[in-house]
């Protein structure tokens, strides 16, 4: 299906699955989905060009994932693209006890997946409903046919159309004057002690057309809401109120309906927790993890701070938990690893309280495991995906268990207490409930997918929401963190607009926090520091015309570049070669040998196509961060080529390859350029410095001197590599390592003592094998230094 007939749905899978791909294809195009599918007309003479075609035509990629799928080398050049092209992904799962990694794993990290796990002819309907559901929320407008679907149904409506859109939702019954869903009821007041006689809930109903409800019936929601919760119909804010705290007291005596008594006033009863101080905000936000040189992050996903004055931040994608000192930067004090760990909280004990993958985990101040909750189901005390995770003032633990749509209650020792919620869109349902925050009788949730937050007592009892999904104030685009004060104002991130919203006691909207409000919390990463530069920045330099003097300005390019690694050092130490043995295979215009091979100045960096460009063009292409370099003329230019090729390590970092220094004062003066000044400009911009010397070469020449001088003033980036430590033993490594820092002590002329690496960095055997575990740490920590910059990850 071409671009001519608008934009459709891709299905990418493997091979070994493709019936059961094909009947879900069929099914959607049933549905007057428009759908593209390689074996039902999406390939064309060209395989490769089909598939782009496909890709770039798609509004999203619906991706299959099995542990062939992630082998596969078409499948990962066909999501990749995708994903580079800002399509969006909608992962399908259809493997048990598997979970994808390595590429797979990155590109879906924190996506919505779709469970086709042990599909059958009984529930593979059930199953692409929820598949064409979550394409209508992925989608948005994008897709004609869900745009026609809302007209159709416009023109069609009459009274009774609302309910013909939720086929089967439970009995609605009158209960002391609230309106309230019996299955709700009957799901949230269970104990310990009747869970084996809990009645089986209906079947999940299907989900509604969202946008149709919103555009059809928003006035005939907003009486059924208040008449849910006894507010007179002229009246359009939520009725705050607080639940008696004898009620709180005896959880195995839960009525029915509580009796509401109206909110105190600050004069009154004091109110518990925290109180939302609007008056920091100010000021310019501290940054974790961002440009610090010893703290990285990937996907951090929750983060709880203690009374001590310690951060607990839960990093997903690194499966650990860090803790880091609030008052002080540096290196976090303990990391501990978890299984994907989400969401973390710190209870009035002191206690850590932690959801990682289908179990809570209740730790100690040092994430020492204390006690461990549930295991994967559905069932009460069991979970399916747990996250946000929060404690009320008597300690209980409320667990929001995200595929499961419930929030779980636990008292303070684990046992379970009661459940509420399924999935669903009324009042009281959730669909992927978030995070979760709890302040005296108020428990505040992210509705995630349903755009809202729910406000509940801490028996489960439907008080009021906030939002509905839009971009305007007051609404909410996959709304993650919550945070809920002792005053009743709501804090609520919200997602996918980037901005946090924060609204008072009577549900208005009270600040907002984005780049509109104050450039400092763009919350869209390196697109907001562009915005800041170009905004704050940019016009101050210009007025003191700062760009003539010293650099040129700023480019989208510069931005948007990736880390870079730069290599210094004499002729024949390995630089070439410690790039190859990084990538793990040869880049184009590549030359080792131990003659000086390498003249020119080479950018190793990530592209599809492989091949070279040469400096004179590379300096013009507007795509690339090396404008500025025209100033040091075509000499240099003739000498500076730019390496091509597709790599995974190039798709984080760029290397930087430099020309051998030599001995003596012609080889400088016959470059033809200022080699010095090249270089700093480089050194400037690199994120790493790595300079190597070679355990049969220590001596330092003049060139190699005044380098090193150019460097010093990025001291803080340089590490000294020994290279080829494998051609000696080990008494003449332990001489030679002496002698080099002997000699670095004379140029560096600092106090502290360098970092120096030893290894030998090449795929050939060590020729002396005493050392092979001396090698191996020191190559670890010599990756695990870069990757704190450059994000580069060898096994």
């Amino acid at each position: 299906m071409s671009s001519e007939h608008g934009l459709h749905v891709m299905l990418s899978y493997h091979w070994d699955n493709k019936e059961l791909v094909s009947k879900i294809y069929k099914v959607l195009r049933s549905r007057n989905l428009p759908v593209w599918m390689d074996i039902h007309g999406g390939i064309g003479f060209n395989l490769f060009q089909s598939m782009a075609d496909g890709v770039e035509n798609a509004a999203v990629v619906c991706c299959f994932m099995t542990p062939k799928y992630q082998n596969s080398r078409n499948c990962e050049k066909e999501l990749l693209y995708a994903e580079r092209r800002r399509v969006s992904i909608i992962p399908c799962r259809l493997t048990r006890d598997w979970e994808p990694s390595t590429w797979l794993g990155l590109i879906t990290a924190g996506l919505v997946w779709v469970d086709f796990r042990e599909a059958t002819e009984m529930n593979i309907d059930l199953k692409i409903d929820r598949l064409i559901d979550q394409i209508r929320i992925v989608t948005g407008k994008k897709l004609k046919c869900f745009l026609q679907e809302t007209s159709n149904t416009l023109e069609n409506s009459s009274g009774n159309a609302l309910y013909n859109l939720y086929p089967m939702l439970p009995q609605m019954t009158e209960k002391s004057g609230h309106t309230t869903s019996t299955l709700i009821v009957s799901r949230q007041h269970q104990t310990i002690s009747n869970v084996n006689t809990k009645p089986t809930p209906p079947p999940v109903p299907p989900r509604p057309n969202k946008n149709l409800i919103r555009e059809r019936l928003v006035d005939l929601a907003l009486i059924d809401d208040k008449k849910e919760n006894n507010l007179p119909l002229n009246s359009r804010k939520p009725d705050i109120c607080e639940i008696p705290d004898q009620h709180q007291a005896d959880t195995s005596s839960i009525p029915d309906i509580l009796p509401l008594s109206p909110s105190k006033t600050n004069n009154g009863k004091k109110r518990n927790g925290i109180v939302i101080d609007y008056s920091k905000f100010h000021r310019s936000p501290r940054i974790i993890g961002d440009d610090n040189d010893e703290i990285s992050f990937c996907c951090p996903s929750g983060v709880a701070i203690s009374k001590t004055g310690l951060i607990y931040i839960a990093d997903q994608q690194n499966q650990c938990v860090k803790v880091i000192p609030l008052l002080k930067s540096g290196q976090p004090i303990l990391s501990r690893p978890f299984n994907r760990p989400k969401g973390v909280h710190i209870d009035e004990h002191g206690r850590i309280l932690l959801t990682e993958q289908n179990r809570l985990l209740i730790l100690d101040h040092e994430l020492n495991l204390l006690k461990s909750i549930g295991n994967h189901g559905s069932k009460p005390g069991e979970f399916n995906v747990p996250w946000g995770v929060a404690t009320d003032c008597s300690s209980n633990i409320y667990v929001c268990d995200q595929m499961n749509n419930r929030i779980q209650k636990f008292d303070t020792d684990g046992q379970f207490l009661l459940e509420w919620g399924y999935e669903g869109e009324h009042v009281g349902q959730f669909y992927y409930p978030h995070f979760i925050s709890i302040s005296g009788n108020r428990v505040a949730v992210s509705d995630q997918l349903n755009h809202r937050v729910q406000v509940f007592d801490c028996f489960g009892n439907y008080h009021y929401k906030l939002g509905e999904p839009g971009s305007e104030p007051g609404q909410f685009s996959c709304p993650f963190g919550v945070c809920i004060d002792g005053n009743g104002h709501i804090a609520v991130a919200d997602h996918d607009n980037n901005r946090i919203q924060f609204f008072d006691e009577n549900g208005d909207v009270k600040r907002i926090l984005d780049k509109e409000a104050n450039p400092l919390f763009n919350f869209q990463g390196v697109h907001g520091l562009r915005q800041v530069y170009k905004s704050k920045l940019l016009p101050l330099e210009e007025t003191y015309r700062f760009h003539e003097f010293h650099s040129p300005q700023l480019d989208d390019c510069d931005f948007s570049a990736k880390p870079m690694v730069l290599l210094v050092g004499q002729y024949s130490v390995g630089k070439t070669t410690f790039i190859r043995y990084l990538l793990n295979e040869d880049f184009p215009g590549i030359r080792i040998g131990p003659e000086p091979t390498t003249d020119s100045f080479i950018a190793i960096m990530n592209n599809d196509h492989a091949g070279t460009i040469p400096g004179n063009a590379l300096v013009v292409d507007p795509s690339k961060p090396f404008r500025p370099l025209s100033k040091f003329g075509n000499a240099f230019l003739n000498r500076f080529v730019c390496s091509q090729l597709r790599n995974e390590v190039l798709e984080t970092v760029t290397f930087i390859d430099t020309p051998g220094i030599l001995s003596g004062e012609k080889q400088r003066v016959d470059r033809g350029y200022e080699f010095t000044q090249v270089l700093e400009w480089f050194a400037d911009r690199c994120d790493r410095i790595l300079l190597l010397f070679d355990v049969s070469s220590l001596d330092i020449s003049d060139e190699l001197k005044r380098a090193i001088e150019v460097l010093r003033r990025n001291d803080d980036k340089i590490r000294i590599v020994l290279n080829k430590a494998d051609t000696v033993d080990h008494q003449a490594l332990m001489r030679v390592y002496g002698a080099l820092m002997w000699s670095l002590g004379k140029v560096l002329g600092t106090p502290e003592v360098c970092r120096v690496y030893v290894g030998s960095f090449w795929s050939k055997p060590l020729q002396f094998d005493s050392n092979r575990r001396l090698f191996e740490l020191e190559t670890k920590d010599l990756f695990d230094d870069l990757g704190k910059r450059t994000i580069i990850y060898r096994s």
